[in-house]
């Protein structure tokens, strides 16, 4: 005997409800992620600085944001290869689109 449950809420709820999960099966198909590897450095770079050039939307007008530049990508590429940084890329038909990165400590000054 198979029982099948109702949906409590009102018909819009239920559209509603039934819309979010398709959308969320669509976007599964459309973005992944993957653990980045050091060969992604020249595509965090690239994201880094996208994400700074979007700050000029709402910083000050004389703010300019910083220069991405190549000894950066070898300093991303020796931190994605560090067994403390975990560091997770987002794909969209196979490129990099954005990333996140977590690591237990700072190893150098930002400043």
């Amino acid at each position: 005997m198979r029982v099948v449950r109702r949906w409590r809420g009102c018909s819009r709820c239920w559209i509603a409800r039934c819309a979010r999960r398709h959308l969320a099966a669509k976007l599964s198909n459309v973005v992944g992620t993957r653990l980045a590897t050091p060969s992604d450095a020249g595509a965090v770079a690239a994201t880094i600085s996208e994400g700074f050039q979007t700050y000029r939307a709402w910083a000050p007008s004389d703010w300019t944001p910083p220069v991405v530049g190549e000894g950066d990508q070898e300093r991303f590429a020796g931190a994605l290869a560090r067994p403390d940084v975990w560091f997770l890329v987002a794909q969209s038909d196979g490129t990099v689109i954005a990333h996140v990165a977590l690591s237990l400590s700072t190893r150098e000054d930002p400043g």
